[in-house]
């Protein structure tokens, strides 16, 4: 349970720093509207907010699951 909750919250921070990357990427050459920087910045909070709910879930739903 304990180490649940450590490689979540550890997976979590590298989550966050990997975040902080993909927000400064620029593509040399617009070739799509939206531009190659949304997809890893939404799959990266994804990975984020489940990191923060295993993290810190209650323990009666913890040990249900």
């Amino acid at each position: 349970m304990s180490a649940e909750r450590i490689f979540s919250g550890t997976l979590g921070l590298v989550s966050l720093g990997l975040l902080y990357l993909a927000w400064g990427y620029v593509a040399p050459i617009a070739y799509d509207p939206l531009g190659p920087r949304p997809y890893p910045v939404l799959l990266l909070l994804l990975l984020i907010s489940c990191c923060l709910y295993l993290t810190f879930r209650p323990q009666k739903l913890a040990e249900f699951i």
